[in-house]
């Protein structure tokens, strides 16, 4: 099994965090490693109680080549915190994901982004103004990045692909869903 498999069951595994995936990279070689730990040796890298609870029951229960296949099935695939794609900036901030599930493909100049969010129900003026912002930054080759919600991220997507730009869409409703089912059309002039 690759390594990226063992980072995917990690990130799969409730109370089994960015920190305790952390912890564990200190204490094992690796996460294939820590993935197939004897408990004691789990304890003492300072596992206890429900998250090491929730990954003796995973390792029994996760099979990490149906996750990755299920992955690749939609057309996605993983980052993980030490493949060479994962967001530089992203690695910076507190807590960063271990696991980024991507469709579509991230670009260097992902790195220079601007994020607009906004409610889901904008005036139109709200509506004008995020899509023309958005279309002028991504003009200038900076990456927008938004929610795809309905509303002022929809507006923020459109705008960028108008104007040219990348955008890229963060969903809070999994890889394999695309959650307003109205924006799945957008989601897919994304992906291109």
């Amino acid at each position: 099994m690759t390594e990226s498999r063992f980072w995917l069951g990690f990130s799969l595994i409730p109370e089994i965090g960015p920190k305790r995936i952390a912890l564990l990279r200190e204490h094992f070689q690796s996460l294939g490693e820590a993935w197939q730990a004897p408990e004691g040796a789990l304890r003492h890298a300072g596992l206890s109680g429900l998250p090491l609870a929730n990954l003796l029951k995973a390792r029994a229960t996760i099979d990490l080549d149906a996750e990755m296949q299920r992955i690749r099935r939609v057309g996605a695939h993983i980052i993980t915190q030490v493949d060479d794609s994962y967001p530089e900036l992203l690695l910076r901030i507190a807590d960063a994901p271990p696991v980024l599930y991507v469709r579509g493909a991230l670009a260097d100049m992902d790195n220079v982004a601007l994020a607009i969010v906004g409610t889901r129900k904008p005036s139109t003026y709200g509506q004008k103004a995020a899509h023309e912002l958005a279309k002028a930054v991504a003009a200038q080759s900076v990456t927008i990045v938004s929610g795809l919600a309905q509303g002022i991220d929809a507006e923020a997507h459109q705008g960028a692909l108008a104007g040219g730009g990348r955008t890229i869409a963060v969903l809070g409703s999994g890889i394999d869903r695309i959650y307003p089912r109205s924006n799945s059309e957008l989601a897919q002039k994304i992906m291109r």
